[in-house]
């Protein structure tokens, strides 16, 4: 049986940052919800890390599990179904089955593009796939982007898919814990990289021309964005991205532009001290909204959708290691309000998706599907 929760709103106050921090934005830490809301479990038995979701058609998802499987979940049965086909992944540490999308033409051809931790030897990478769905199989399937090189560490791979509206794909990379890496150009390790659908590069990317820069480069200095979205009313490519302790961001990424890290941050060691005493330096693009303490963000998105008016134009972010499902409401770029949902749950959540009326659906580490709607009377 389906259960629903009905929420009601409980909100505390914090404190005021001290003047090394970004720019105060009030924060509701909404246990439950401001907002009428029904919150449905679909399923408990999904298994493993729902790393991401993406809708087939209206009532059916497709996800990944970060153990290596790709299934379809029907909305109305319940009925789960594995597909054929996926490479075989690394699944150790943060590694395994990563982001899953849809070509925007995917009702004409069928393809869908992936991202997975590929094992090399003693070493692996972030690889980009793309492969036709036929019934439940992956056919025809292409690596279209390996980063490089490979390394040994198994953190920190990204990695989120995005489209723009010119027939471009964005991936975002981590650093795999090499921080220099994110600085150096002619390494694909904390960047984003822009590929044209078939996997060739661009000729307006930035770093075309740059001396022993990789061309597939389109922004620089990020550590480790694991949500990422094209709005395709404002033609911006935002992203978020892990922090050390403290400093996660959400940022606009800007054509060839750098994002400071680890020159640059908000964050701290693991262990206490300071990084560096640069929150932000010339030439570095600083970020739209921090977050103190980390949250460890995950999935981002930016709500279009009618379900919830009050939230036109938010970006909401699954939230790992504080669990709950995050809203940062901007103004002219800038954040100005954060409210904190579903921690009562005490569920990480890992990937969202929005089905046509503008219901959202998150997916938790451990194996849940929810659906969160207006509650109505």
């Amino acid at each position: 049986m389906k259960n629903i929760l009905c929420v009601l709103a409980l909100i505390f106050s914090l404190s005021s940052c001290s003047s090394t921090e970004p720019p105060k934005v009030p924060i509701l830490d909404l246990k439950h919800t401001q907002v009428p809301m029904s919150v449905e479990i679909l399923s408990k038995k999904i298994g493993g890390v729902i790393w991401a979701m993406d809708f087939l058609n209206p009532t059916t998802l497709i996800l990944t599990l970060r153990d290596g499987e790709i299934k379809t979940f029907d909305l109305k049965s319940g009925k789960l179904q594995s597909i054929s086909g996926v490479k075989k992944v690394l699944s150790e540490g943060q590694g395994g089955l990563l982001d899953i999308a849809l070509d925007p033409d995917f009702k004409n051809n069928n393809y869908i593009y992936y991202t997975y931790s590929a094992p090399l030897g003693e070493t692996s990478a972030t690889r980009l796939e793309r492969a036709k769905l036929v019934g439940d199989k992956l056919v025809e399937s292409k690596t279209l982007f390996e980063a490089k090189p490979a390394q040994k560490s198994a953190a920190h791979y990204g990695s989120r898919i995005a489209f723009d509206d010119q027939g471009h794909i964005f991936v975002s990379l981590g650093e795999r814990t090499e921080r220099e890496l994110s600085q150096d150009l002619s390494k694909h390790m904390g960047k984003v990289v822009r590929l044209k659908l078939d996997g060739s590069v661009p000729s307006d990317n930035p770093f075309v021309k740059t001396k022993n820069a990789l061309p597939e480069i389109w922004s620089y200095g990020h550590r480790n964005p694991q949500g990422m979205f094209f709005d395709q009313d404002t033609k911006e490519l935002w992203l978020n991205e892990h922090g050390p302790r403290g400093g996660d961001e959400i940022n606009l990424v800007v054509k060839g532009a750098n994002y400071g890290w680890p020159k640059a941050t908000y964050g701290r060691e693991y262990y206490g001290p300071k990084i560096t005493d640069n929150v932000t330096l010339p030439g570095v693009e600083s970020p739209r909204h921090v977050w103190l303490p980390s949250i460890a963000p995950s999935d981002l998105v930016r709500y279009k959708g009618a379900a919830f008016p009050l939230w036109k134009d938010s970006f909401l972010s699954g939230a790992l290691a504080l669990e709950h499902l995050n809203r940062v409401a901007m103004k002219s770029g800038v954040s100005i309000k954060e409210e904190r949902y579903l921690s009562a749950l005490e569920e990480r959540i890992r990937s969202i998706a929005l089905d046509q009326t503008g219901n959202i659906y998150v997916g938790t580490d451990s194996g849940q599907i929810l659906k969160l709607s207006p509650l109505t009377r």
